[in-house]
């Protein structure tokens, strides 16, 4: 067995919508780290509370701080805001896990997953090197960004890396100064979102997913796959421009910090991988399973809201 280690949690939300469900995810996570001699704490980031700090009790946590965020660069800006917060009140600890409201919202956990999660991250606390644990996802095709090549990053609605990378690191978020750099400061037709500079193709993919613009969204969504054509904009106008560079802005940092964590040295781990044979059979199984198992959890959960009729 892992020697025991201390697992600190910054949750994420914006308003309390989705704090119980997102609560009852990790109460379980608590559950399973405690029952493995883990020592485990959380703090909750409000992104939507202004000032003060309040308290949360439930799902096995006490006297839980909830505390005011910087929502500047949404969630990954309030993660920041929640290590801060954190590392005043105790020592760092071994593991950090972050989380934000579509955890649990968005995303199916059976127990299997959760204990499938930190299986992957108790053999990794013992690596002596920096770390990044989460679901793996491959570009669609090799890229460049302003940061360097990209071929994989880490989805970040619940991801662990240890503390040596987050000291490392420093914050999760990238420079302001990097993304501003980016973007353009209002908007420009010619131009669209993205500075002149970074070539019309420059994050073509995310522009197609968030943007539905000239009647082409349906056929995007055949040819994709996808269930919506668009995150909140169907037009890209001077009224949408501010919604789409933020989410942009998110899209960016999402995999700008894999990339950091890359360059500091880190592991990137997902609890699918594999290299031997054998092992890339059972967890390409593990994989399908966890997801044909995410599917039926969110149907019962659209069912169980769903009025009666």
């Amino acid at each position: 067995m892992p020697e025991p280690k201390r697992y600190s949690f910054v949750h994420l939300e914006y308003g309390r919508a989705s704090r119980e469900s997102s609560l009852e995810l990790l109460g379980r996570f608590r559950r399973l780290l405690v029952a493995r001699g883990h020592e485990v704490s959380l703090l909750i980031v409000d992104n939507a509370l202004r000032s003060g700090e309040e308290r949360y009790d439930g799902h096995g946590f006490e006297g839980v701080a909830v505390v005011p965020g910087d929502n500047s660069n949404h969630e990954f800006t309030g993660w920041d805001a929640g290590m801060s917060a954190m590392l005043r009140r105790a020592d760092a600890p071994d593991v950090w896990v972050f989380t934000n409201d579509t955890v649990a919202t968005h995303h199916g956990w059976s127990e299997t997953r959760v204990r499938r999660f930190f299986d992957q991250a108790d053999w990794l606390s013992q690596h002596g090197g920096p770390w990044m644990l989460g679901e793996l996802i491959n570009c669609a095709n090799p890229g460049s960004t302003p940061i360097g090549p990209m071929l994989q990053w880490i989805s970040t609605y619940a991801f662990a890396m240890n503390d040596r990378l987050r000291w490392t690191l420093g914050t999760v978020s990238p420079a302001p100064a990097l993304l501003d750099s980016i973007f353009e400061d209002s908007y420009e037709p010619a131009h669209r979102v993205f500075r002149p500079h970074l070539g019309p193709d420059f994050m073509a993919g995310a522009m197609d997913w968030l943007v539905a613009d000239s009647g082409e969204g349906t056929a995007r969504a055949r040819r994709f796959g996808w269930k919506n054509t668009a995150y909140k904009v169907r037009t890209l106008d001077a009224e949408t421009f501010p919604a789409l560079r933020s989410k942009l802005r998110c899209v960016l940092s999402e995999s700008f910090l894999s990339q950091r964590a890359r360059q500091a040295g880190a592991e990137l781990w997902c609890p699918y991988s594999g290299t031997t044979g054998r092992q890339r059979v059972r967890n390409t199984y593990d994989f399908l399973m966890d997801k044909v198992k995410e599917k039926l959890i969110m149907r019962r959960r659209r069912a169980h809201r769903s009025p009666a009729g």
